[in-house]
């Protein structure tokens, strides 16, 4: 090809994938130019950047978003589609070993898109397709641009047919008029006497995700029975598939309806039956949309054991494993095996079983957790979360201790879409056993105790300004405590946080004796009493591990030693300087008198990894004692929630 072709030729190649004539000039299955090389583009992203400076400029007056952007990504995909058939999510290394071993080469590569959408859909995030620009962040903006409107296109287009929604899509494109009423005259009058109003009516302004599922099967001699579920509230077609190995041989349309639908398919014909395939259609969950013949469940899936983690595919069960290796100053090093079949996409039901072996005791330790996600998409709550953890290790020499924290998470809606604010309400149960010396024969005997707890916070997710409130309950055995947290942070022009946290906390009764601390609180911070950081020595009074901090209670950087039972009011500030040093200031009260202290922060992973050299306090300067480093403390997190959090500022 000699010519170069501009924007003008995305135009022309669209107008051949949808059956239209073109200028003698124009070679019908035209590729996309590199100007400066001449070379085809057979990458999506290139394509998608094409397509969509092809609707900025043709469809600009088109005010519904997934109808201007989300046909740009639509089209970007069939593009690929038409031009590379088979292509798959590894693109251009399926064929190497790295998507091999990831068995990205097992899925589609329109399957990126259901990644996208699935991430926050299944948080209780999807929103309407006939939402405004305005009204979504920019997480759910891009999931629907990108992903969601571009699966449901896929949806229009199986319904009418190839021929039909080529015919209908190259008319609205020849139009003058580019808007949602023309789209759907142009594609009523193109799909003739199969109406498509639904499509415009039910599925697209829906609040509910799709969510089609096998119900029940029947094997017969010469009748396979499949009955469906429809989504509750969305009454539309959906279509039935029958493949055999994975060639389609068989597709049919149910009407639309409430509840359950029965059909008959010949097991000669076939020998698996999808409905509403989860690799094409934005479906919320597509585990349950198949069923192989002669399998008597129909959730029954090959089993698939995968190192490391994997993309979810719909086909299959599968089953994580990594190995770990785990250290505290007790157990010591512990290699460990983690089962797993959580992803970065959430899912339904999620477990995780980390055994792991203690060098140091010669016992066997670990972790497991068990949680059932519910997304909601009406109402207050947008995803409530049913969960269960268990933790074994030990927190002394020779003495260890188990936890197991029933919990149920409650995540609420935000009262616009592109709020910035976050609210979560924790109430969990926490169980803890921990082996304890008896002064008198030092014979090793169990102590238990429980503690109820209920955490509300509310995080204010702005990119330069974040601010997080928290407002803790703790009820146990011995003790209640009620507690508030302000969490305020500036971005300043060097790109560093300046960090103010105030914390104030009263507790009601307090029955535990006067000498035992565990339940007080810290000026320096929590003595950890619900197992729920990742302490090395948690017991040691002198060392290195007795240097480690967390910013809780009083939150002091200096270890003052000092604990209190009725009240605590305290104040923290962190002042960033040049690159990772800064300074930081502490102050609060007990109840007696007013300690403060001040020091020089390392803030090398702001929250993550820090450490901190006191310079005075209200007991005198530290610079001029003996073994000034060991005053130091330091901090070390490795909470993937905080990390999450961290990363999802700004984003949803």
């Amino acid at each position: 090809m000699k010519e170069r072709y501009g924007i003008e030729d995305s135009l022309h190649w669209t107008l051949v994938w949808t059956g239209s004539d073109l200028p003698e000039s124009v070679e019908p299955g035209l590729l996309f130019i590199n100007e400066d090389r001449k070379e085809p583009y057979p990458e999506l992203i290139l394509a998608s950047r094409y397509f969509r400076s092809f609707t900025e400029r043709h469809l600009a007056a088109v005010r519904s978003p997934w109808l201007g952007k989300g046909l740009a990504h639509y089209l970007a995909h069939a593009y690929m589609e038409e031009v590379h058939p088979g292509r798959s999510l590894g693109g251009p290394l399926e064929n190497k070993w790295l998507a091999k071993f990831f068995r990205v080469d097992e899925l589609p590569l329109g399957y990126e898109r259901q990644i996208l959408y699935l991430y926050l859909a299944r948080q209780g995030l999807d929103q309407n397709s006939t939402d405004s620009t305005e009204a979504f962040t920019r997480g759910t903006y891009e999931a629907q641009m990108r992903a969601k409107s571009a699966m449901q296109l896929n949806y229009l287009h199986d319904f009418m047919g190839d021929r039909k929604f080529r015919i209908g899509l190259s008319r609205y494109l020849r139009s003058k008029e580019h808007s949602v009423a023309s789209f759907r005259e142009h594609m009523a009058q193109a799909s003739a006497y199969r109406p498509v109003d639904w499509y415009f009516e039910d599925l697209l302004p829906s609040p509910r995700p799709m969510d089609f599922r096998l119900n029940k099967t029947e094997d017969c001699p010469s009748v396979f029975v499949v009955g469906s579920d429809a989504p509750k509230g969305n009454q539309f077609p959906y279509p039935v598939q029958g493949f055999i190995k994975d060639s389609l041989v068989m597709t049919e349309w149910m009407p639309p309806q409430l509840g359950k639908k029965s059909k008959n398919f010949y097991p000669d014909d076939y020998d698996r039956v999808v409905v509403a395939d989860p690799l094409r259609y934005p479906d919320l969950y597509g585990k349950n949309n198949e069923k192989a013949h002669g399998d008597w469940l129909p959730w029954r899936k090959p089993l698939e054991l995968q190192l490391y983690t994997n993309f979810e595919n719909p086909g299959k069960h599968q089953i994580y494993w990594m190995p770990s290796m785990n250290f505290n100053a007790y157990d010591g090093l512990m290699p460990g095996l983690n089962l797993y079949n959580s992803t970065l996409i959430p899912k339904k039901f999620e477990y995780r079983l980390a055994p792991e072996y203690s060098t140091q005791t010669g016992e066997l330790v670990g972790f497991a957790s068990l949680a059932i996600n519910w997304p909601l998409f009406e109402g207050k709550v947008r995803l409530m979360t049913l969960s269960t953890y268990y933790i074994h290790y030990h927190y002394a020499p020779k003495l260890g201790y188990s936890r197991i924290s029933p919990t149920l998470t409650l995540h609420f809606r935000k009262t616009a879409p592109r709020s910035p604010f976050i609210r979560k309400l924790r109430m969990r149960n926490i169980y803890v056993d921990a082996e304890r010396t008896s002064s008198m024969d030092n014979n090793v005997m169990a102590e238990g105790y429980s503690v109820f707890n209920l955490n509300y916070s509310s995080e204010f997710t702005s990119i330069l300004n974040p601010r997080t409130l928290r407002v803790d309950m703790q009820v146990g055995d011995y003790f209640s405590k009620l507690s508030v947290e302000w969490d305020q942070r500036w971005m300043l022009p060097n790109r560093k946080w300046l960090v103010f946290r105030v914390f104030g906390g009263w507790m009601p009764y307090n029955n535990n004796p006067k000498e035992q601390t565990l339940f007080d609180f810290g000026l320096s911070g929590t003595r950890d009493y619900l197992f729920d950081y990742h302490v090395f020595g948690r017991s040691d009074e002198t060392g290195i591990w007795s240097q480690q901090f967390f910013a809780t209670d009083g939150g002091f950087r200096s270890n003052t030693r000092l604990f209190g039972r009725s009240h605590i009011l305290a104040a923290n500030l962190s002042v960033p300087l040049f690159e990772v040093l800064g300074v930081y200031g502490d102050i609060g009260t007990l109840g007696g008198p007013v300690e403060w202290g001040y020091g020089v922060r390392v803030a090398i992973l702001t929250d993550f990894l820090e450490w901190y050299f006191p310079i005075q306090g209200r007991g005198g300067t530290f610079l001029d004692r003996n073994n000034y480093f060991s005053y130091t403390r330091f901090t070390v997190d490795l909470s993937i929630d905080q990390i999450v959090t961290r990363l999802r500022r700004g984003f949803y």
